[in-house]
């Protein structure tokens, strides 16, 4: 199962479980709103690892080379960290 690392968070996955519901199951506080990957307030940013193309499908492509994916939908294959889009 990946883990997912937020500043002082870290959480191992349930399967299919996205990076945004296992980050609110440990007590993290993201920000989010609509969980659909329309909204893009939970927009973050990959520090190590590899977000899931899906997460990645709605953003530009300089974007996706900065990084940034959708946690609101991103169910990943691997390991995370993970931080703020800025």
């Amino acid at each position: 199962m990946p883990t997912i690392r937020r500043d002082d968070t870290e959480v191992e996955l349930a399967p299919g479980e996205t990076v945004l519901d296992g980050l609110l199951r440990a007590g993290a506080h993201p920000l989010y709103s609509c969980r659909v990957g329309a909204c893009f307030t939970c927009l973050s940013r990959v520090v190590e690892g590899t977000p899931p193309e899906d997460a990645q499908e709605p953003l530009s492509d300089a974007e996706r080379a900065r990084g940034l994916f959708l946690p609101c939908i991103a169910v990943p294959d691997g390991d995370l960290v993970v931080g703020d889009a800025s």
